[in-house]
């Protein structure tokens, strides 16, 4: 007998901790398990978060005219709730015509007409840019521009 294996001595390739050893492979299993359900975690198809949707139209038939109307509709939605929509209407040369905060009674889908009366003086030709913009519950914010120009000074 070599010196160290004695009756009861253990091999060293039998032993944990040590090379060759049996007891390391729960500890690879588990990391591998924790692996699959890390990369099942990160590709989850669950619906992320959008800005809200917001479309400014304005009317084909009625053209803007000074002094006159400017006549759209607006339609709004985002599947967790609009808080807030702001619509403002300048010129081009910085005059603001008008500045307006809305709350609509329908937070998750509307659509709303709308009237602005164009005040009197606006030279013909002079461009007219609409903004508005929404805000959703979740602080996500999207806005819509449309530029027209006044048709007609009455």
């Amino acid at each position: 007998m070599r010196r160290g294996q004695g009756p009861g001595a253990r091999s060293k390739t039998g032993t944990r901790g040590q090379p060759g050893a049996r007891g390391q492979g729960p500890g690879i299993a588990g990391a591998l398990a924790a692996l699959v359900w890390l990369g099942a975690a990160c590709t989850d198809p669950r619906p992320r978060p959008l800005p809200p949707t917001v479309l400014l139209t304005l009317s084909t038939t009625v053209h803007p005219t000074s002094p006159g109307d400017l006549l759209g509709s607006l339609y709004l939605y985002d599947a967790n709730g609009i808080d807030s929509v702001r619509m403002k209407v300048d010129l081009e040369n910085g005059r603001q015509i008008g500045d307006s905060t809305v709350f609509p009674s329908d937070p998750i889908e509307t659509t709303r007409p709308f009237r602005w009366r164009l005040p009197g003086g606006i030279p013909v030709g002079t461009r007219i840019v609409i903004v508005v913009r929404a805000l959703s519950y979740l602080g996500f914010e999207a806005a819509d521009t449309v530029v027209t120009a006044v048709a007609d000074s009455v």
